[in-house]
């Protein structure tokens, strides 16, 4: 269960707080050549190679892995991955929103299939729309969106030193004119908070 629990913070984060890349790559040439070398280390057990990746260990995990699944993991309750919370939807979250309350207000939600990991989810319809708050301002005007963050024990945001990979990833794609920038979060007034 170790190895699944990683693999999903891997696969949601890419490199979250409790990865440790000893040399990670800078984007140059020497970059790329130094992240190489350290990902080839001296003394890798051959229980390690013989897994089939020729002794290649770019990272460790911190002893805080644990905790930063159990974030990720937020109790059970629905999230958006990371990846797209970053990258993705945080473009067009008008448009997403819509499509959430439309989705809450046509359905009393009971039950969701997430696209990975176990399904069928117990959720709520306001689990559903909380899994949406990262795209809704914070304001002293959301009352509705924070007293629904209480009522369903829901994790406002994932904690940034998590998400900071995909933020100077999200930064470069920006800054490489590779996609838009995020558009601004929703205020509380012009949007439904279900």
């Amino acid at each position: 269960a170790e190895g699944w629990k990683k693999i999903a913070l891997f696969s949601l984060f890419f490199q979250c707080s409790a990865l440790d890349v000893a040399s990670p790559p800078d984007g140059s040439l020497s970059g790329a050549l130094s992240f190489f070398r350290s990902a080839f280390p001296r003394g890798v057990p051959p229980s390690s190679r013989a897994l089939g990746w020729a002794g290649f260990w770019p990272f460790d995990w911190q002893p805080q892995w644990r905790a930063a699944f159990s974030r990720l993991r937020s109790g059970g309750r629905p999230v958006v991955p990371p990846i797209l919370q970053v990258s993705v939807l945080n473009r067009e979250p008008e448009k997403v929103l819509a499509f959430a309350d439309a989705v809450a207000e046509a359905f009393p939600l009971t039950k969701l299939v997430p696209c990975h990991f176990d399904a069928p989810v117990a959720a709520t319809t306001r689990e559903w729309s909380a899994a949406f708050d990262f795209l809704r301002g914070d304001t002293a005007d959301s009352v509705l969106v924070r007293a629904r963050r209480w009522l369903t024990r829901s994790a406002a945001t994932l904690p940034d030193e998590d998400l900071a990979f995909l933020r100077d990833f999200d930064d470069n794609l920006v800054q490489a004119g590779a996609i838009r920038p995020p558009a601004p979060k929703v205020s509380a007034d012009s949007k439904s908070t279900n």
